[in-house]
């Protein structure tokens, strides 16, 4: 079984692959399962690609907004599996 922290690591991976080479944080983790499968779900936050007027936040030191996925990560092999929109 793939720990925990392993999957984060994939789940990150995974997310530089296809969002970007960006900050991602964990914010969530569970155990779950996913059409059969027993899975880790993996929520990564990250600064929103579109903020409104990033310069200005910056300089007033407001911290950007982000934005979050869940990425399915299969408990067994490590394999990431889905994305989806977090809510």
């Amino acid at each position: 079984m793939v720990t925990m922290q392993e999957a984060f690591t994939r789940a990150k991976q995974y997310a530089r692959e296809v969002l970007g080479d960006m900050d991602y944080t964990l914010e969530e983790v569970e155990q779950d399962s996913y059409k059969g499968q027993q899975v880790w779900r993996i929520t990564l936050g990250f600064p929103k690609r579109r903020s409104a007027a990033p310069e200005l936040m910056r300089a007033i030191g407001a911290a950007l907004p982000l934005e979050y996925k869940t990425i399915l990560v299969n408990a067994s092999t490590g394999e990431p599996i889905a994305m989806k929109l977090a809510s």
